[in-house]
């Protein structure tokens, strides 16, 4: 059995996959959430998949790894990716690459006191996957701008990171950005977006030439960059993601590795021309279950299908043929234990020091008014207490 740990509010990446594309998996794969390795007492011998570690809070983190070592030490054959507390997250990795001088641009967190080297930059979250929470920032008088706009508006300042523009674009000023999936010692393509914008997270040009030049990029095998990403991979200590990159002047530039992708979803149809010519007309008998007759309203599509309906379709053969690599190399992990077997399990989440006794006790009066708590604390701990006349109008 494989299982793919991940957290609860994000699981649809692998459950969508399940559901359609991935139904022969059903057999071998299983969702574990993060939120009930505290509460659990066994797990089964197998493959685990931590994924999602960007998301996890630090307590989650050394929580999952607790997991993570009792597992290692368990004396089965098991088999682990992506370890929860070693692995890379996107500032270190994108620090890392910079300082080896493979990415061409550098990162900061807006609470450290490094500033930019150069401009245009652009502010993002160091964990999420929104993309760019500005446009392009071109002095360092408009970044501090944006950086005082987004604390005004209540943004925490400390998951929050300053990115160098890195221009990737060709002659005709369009952007490409290529998804290449790594599954244990596996490369293979998952994606090759086109936009006129910088900031990629689906494709949304649709040209004939365009589909076809991600088909192309998809069957190269094997990856001519097949070393490089391996090596970024390692780098990264992370087994199981998608490497997201773009390239300049032959060198791949990495964005980030995300631990828990979106796969494949299942396709729903609108008012959709399936006369389009590069559309697999053969693939609806072929795989009846990647796709679903009821027809809902183009505004209610999922924003990959949104925009251009023909184009999703059309790009099937792509998807079909990386939802074969994508297929075996999730059975290459599977070490094929008896699932029975039951590996014991002990895992505590980390919390905040016990309060002090003084905490305890303002705690229990904080319903009273500030100079009652006061005198009441005074009296009970035998303490003085001097309150201060702060003026807290301005």
């Amino acid at each position: 059995m494989i299982f793919y740990v991940v957290t609860e509010k994000h699981a649809f990446t692998i459950n969508r996959y399940l559901e359609s594309w991935g139904r022969n998996l059903l057999p071998q794969v299983r969702p574990v959430f993060y939120e009930q390795l505290d509460k659990i007492k066994s797990l089964p011998a197998g493959t685990y998949i931590f994924s999602d570690l960007e998301r996890l809070s630090p307590e989650e983190s050394e929580m999952a790894a607790q997991v993570w070592e009792q597992l290692a030490n368990s004396g089965q054959e098991i088999r682990l990716l992506n370890h929860p507390t070693r692995s890379m997250r996107r500032y270190e990795l994108l620090r890392t690459l910079y300082e080896k001088g493979w990415n061409k641009f550098n990162i900061y967190r807006i609470i450290e006191e490094r500033q930019p080297e150069r401009f245009p930059v652009f502010l993002r979250g160091e964990t999420d996957h929104a993309g760019n929470r500005t446009g392009l920032l071109k002095t360092p008088e408009d970044m501090k701008k944006a950086i005082a706009e987004m604390l005004e508006a209540g943004d925490s300042r400390e998951d929050k990171i300053i990115t160098e523009f890195c221009d990737t674009s060709d002659e005709t000023g369009r952007f490409r950005k290529y998804g290449a999936f790594v599954v244990g010692d596996r490369i293979f393509h998952d994606h090759l977006f086109f936009s006129d914008n910088w900031m990629l997270k689906f494709t949304d040009l649709e040209e004939k030439e365009m589909i076809l030049e991600e088909r192309e990029y998809m069957k190269i095998n094997p990856h001519p960059l097949e070393s490089q990403l391996k090596e970024v991979a390692k780098i990264a200590r992370i087994e199981y993601g998608r490497i997201d990159y773009s390239m300049l002047d032959g060198v791949p530039q990495i964005w980030e590795i995300n631990t828990n992708p979106h796969i494949l979803e299942r396709h729903y149809l609108a008012d959709i021309n399936f006369n389009h010519p590069l559309i697999d007309q053969s693939f609806f008998t072929r795989r009846p279950e990647c796709w679903t007759k009821v027809r809902i309203s183009p505004e209610n599509l999922p924003a990959y299908q949104k925009k251009y309906q023909s184009l999703a379709i059309a790009r099937i053969t792509t998807q079909e043929y990386f939802s074969q690599q994508y297929e075996d190399a999730l059975k290459s992990l599977d070490t094929h234990q008896d699932s029975t077997s039951q590996i014991p399990i002990s895992a505590m989440k980390r919390t905040d020091e016990k309060p002090s006794p003084n905490k305890l006790l303002f705690s229990a009066l904080k319903f009273l008014p500030y100079p009652l708590q006061i005198k009441l604390f005074e009296k009970i701990k035998g303490l003085s207490y001097k309150i201060l006349d702060i003026d807290l109008s301005h």
